[in-house]
């Protein structure tokens, strides 16, 4: 599986990611479940993989609610660092 992550817009048929580390401008994004709803305009971390030219998600976060995760984390464990905290938190919301 691949993380993939940027900000979501919509387009007049579909959601794409742009930024953020899409490999090469926009990304379509196909979601094999339900879109959520909350996602356009923010910026979003998805789990997936790509198939031709589109992102197939898996899973999703917004960016706001991995930050949520990383401040609990970093209370727990005051030693780590802000990004590993940032990590766990991103890993555990996508798994």
């Amino acid at each position: 599986m691949t993380t993939l992550f940027g900000e979501v817009i919509a387009t007049t048929d579909f959601l794409v990611v742009i930024g953020g580390n899409a490999p090469h401008g926009p990304v379509k994004l196909v979601f094999t479940e339900n879109q959520p709803a909350d996602i356009e305009g923010q910026r979003v971390s998805f789990r997936g993989e790509f198939a031709d030219e589109n992102f197939v998600v898996r899973k999703s976060a917004t960016h706001e609610r991995i930050a949520e995760r990383a401040f609990t984390l970093s209370l727990a464990s005051p030693f780590a660092s802000a990004e590993e905290n940032w990590l766990r938190a991103e890993d555990e919301l996508l798994s």
